[in-house]
């Protein structure tokens, strides 16, 4: 996992840039007593935004790996031979 973080570096800093500013956004109402039912939905809403981030990958990794995962079903389909889907998909992205 800690190596997807390393490969898709903006899509995790994205992801931990929008748990800070939520947590930072959260505590600062709570201390000046304004913290309302919006502001707990709100920075809930943006702490769970960022960890989806932390734990997605980028798009184009996973693109890459679905265009693989299509070309294997394509050749299953015209050679009729399914052994190939049961080999798992290499990561040509690295």
């Amino acid at each position: 996992m800690i190596k997807n973080w390393i490969v898709n570096w903006k899509t995790t800093s994205t992801g931990l840039l929008s748990i800070m500013l939520s947590v930072v956004h959260l505590v600062t109402t709570v201390k000046a007593g304004t913290a309302n039912e919006n502001t707990w939905a709100a920075s809930l809403t943006g702490i769970l935004t960022g960890v989806g981030l932390l734990v997605a990958g980028d798009a184009a990794q996973s693109s890459k790996q679905t265009q693989v995962l299509q070309d294997k079903v394509k050749e299953a389909v015209e050679t009729g031979n399914t052994d190939v889907l049961n080999k798992p998909v290499k990561d040509e992205t690295k």
